[in-house]
């Protein structure tokens, strides 16, 4: 067994990849029954010493002149065929001229507002008083800067923008490959067999995501490629999913496994036992959620900051800036919950006259939701929307409302739960939904098998970031399913239905259909 060391060769070229829909000859599974959605890789590493200097680059431009070619032609693929440059690469793209136009308002006299208005990288702080007894002041401005290219959680426009105008002028990210494994550093030889670790079962999200792991690994092992695998569930307890790393790594050590993938609970409980097993060579996939090291081979994920942007974003404009909301949390401390929440923050700050009047954690819970409506409601009668980071809670939000002889037709930004889609179509609710799709469990596999074949692989995978409106909702609502089904999922209404019902719970191998 070789021990893995944290050094990068000058020498070392790897590919982004596009999935789910694989198009290379060595990947015979194309992904076809995922709505047709593909993306592309973004690195993490922002850190200035992880971008080559241009001695470097032109070092690496001369190594990729022949073979390079050949490589060159896949990333582009990539990025054509794929999202087409998900995330924007600031140092290589041109520039991008942008408006934004915020009201500055002082409501009392002699009030003082002070409000930033930023456009880009360029930000201008404009003073407003209120002077005159019983009047306001309020100033408008318009800043048109010219910056870099999008940056952050800022996309491509896909739809003003060509594919060939995204690889020719804004490419991708220039450090993306850093610290991803080397071609053929895992190489084995097949049939595998992986270790995989969920966070805990029995809600129907996490039933689902299991439900397309093992659909994925029936089509591994009738390829030839995938031996067994061994599934432990860490019931919502990070000692449980700690024993459950050292129990695998032992077996791993064994030779019984050869990669383990794990939905960390903790961001970084586990970061030790994880660092671990990385260092001793063992391939470690992160899915789903991610841990606080860069001891990792892999992480595959959803972009949940852009989940909490785009319906923050949403919920704004629907209340043309100014509202007082209702804020449901989800799990404290949970990776998703923090990565949700603050991208919907980082948009409410902006807006001074949007008030979050109560805010507290939900755990993702029908009933506690319900009850923390209850409470919201009778210390605050009044108001305007509501913004929530599990669907499921919407559901009980939205129930608790009809109870109550309250009219939900406010606007609510939510998720893809089918249960609160069907509500939001019944009573006519102005809302939308983020998805955080449950497939990135099997791409996960996929990604591992190829990395396991040699095949170059990224360290970072982010699934884009589905978003729906309510206009969308007729065309994804399920209503063969449980209310408590994702509806962003290839899975038929037959086996989500066996799934959940508990009929195939412990069904190993998942066939295509009923």
């Amino acid at each position: 067994m070789n021990s893995r060391k944290d050094t990068i060769s000058e020498d070392r070229v790897n590919l982004e990849m596009r999935a789910p829909c694989f198009s290379f000859g060595f990947l015979s599974l194309a992904r076809k029954d995922l709505y047709g959605e593909c993306t592309l890789i973004k690195s993490m590493s922002k850190n200035s010493e992880d971008i080559p200097d241009k001695k470097k680059k032109l070092s690496r431009r001369e190594a990729l002149s022949t073979a390079g070619k050949v490589a060159v032609g896949v990333v582009v693929a990539g990025v054509v065929a794929g999202v087409g440059g998900y995330y924007a690469g600031a140092s290589a793209a041109p520039k991008v001229t942008e408006t934004v136009t915020k009201t500055v308002t002082a409501t009392a006299p002699g009030t003082t507002v002070t409000k930033t208005v930023t456009a880009g990288e360029a930000t201008v702080t404009k003073t407003v008083t209120a002077t005159a007894p019983g009047t306001a002041a309020t100033r408008t401005e318009t800043v048109t800067v010219t910056t870099g290219a999008p940056t952050g959680a800022e996309r491509y426009f896909l739809d003003k923008q060509t594919a060939f105008k995204i690889f020719h002028d804004l490419h991708s990210w220039e450090d993306w490959w850093h610290n991803a494994p080397r071609v053929c550093e895992y190489k084995k030889d097949p049939p595998y067999k992986i270790g995989f670790i969920t966070s805990w079962r029995g809600n129907p999200w996490q039933e689902t995501a299991i439900a397309e792991f093992k659909r994925e690994a029936r089509r591994w092992r009738d390829a030839g490629l995938l031996a067994d695998y061994v599934h432990m569930d860490s019931a919502g307890s990070i000692d449980t999913e700690i024993s459950n790393l050292e129990s695998m790594f032992a077996m791993w050590q064994a030779g019984e496994l050869d990669a383990i993938l794990v939905d960390p609970l903790d961001p970084k409980a586990l970061n030790s036992t994880i660092e671990k097993i990385y260092d001793a060579g063992c391939p470690i996939i992160l899915w789903n959620n991610p841990a606080d090291t860069t001891k990792y081979t892999m992480c595959v994920i959803n972009d949940d900051w852009s989940y909490g942007v785009n319906g923050a974003k949403w919920l704004v404009k629907q209340l043309n800036g100014k509202g007082d909301i209702f804020f449901f949390r989800g799990l404290k401390g949970y990776p998703i919950d923090y990565a949700r929440s603050e991208g919907a923050l980082s948009v409410f700050k902006e807006y001074p006259d949007i008030n979050i009047v109560a805010m507290d954690y939900g755990d993702w819970s029908y009933d506690k939701a319900k009850k923390l409506f209850l409470d919201f409601v009778s210390a605050h009668p009044k108001f305007d929307g509501i913004y929530s980071v599990g669907g499921q809670m919407s559901s009980g939000i939205i129930d608790a409302m009809i109870e109550l002889g309250i009219d939900p037709r406010k606007p609510h930004a939510s998720e893809d739960q089918n249960g609160f889609m069907q509500r939001c179509l019944k009573y006519n609710i102005p809302a939308c939904a983020s998805a955080h799709p449950s497939i990135n469990c099997a791409i996960a596999l996929d990604l591992t098998i190829m990395l396991l074949q040699g095949y170059p692989v990224p360290k970072m995978y982010f699934f884009p970031q589905p978003f729906y409106t309510w206009e969308d909702f007729p065309k994804y609502v399920r209503p063969n399913i449980p209310e408590g089904v994702f509806v962003f999922t290839p899975l038929p209404d037959e086996i989500i239905n066996k799934v959940l019902s508990g009929e195939w719970k412990d069904v190993k191998w998942i066939p295509e259909t009923v």
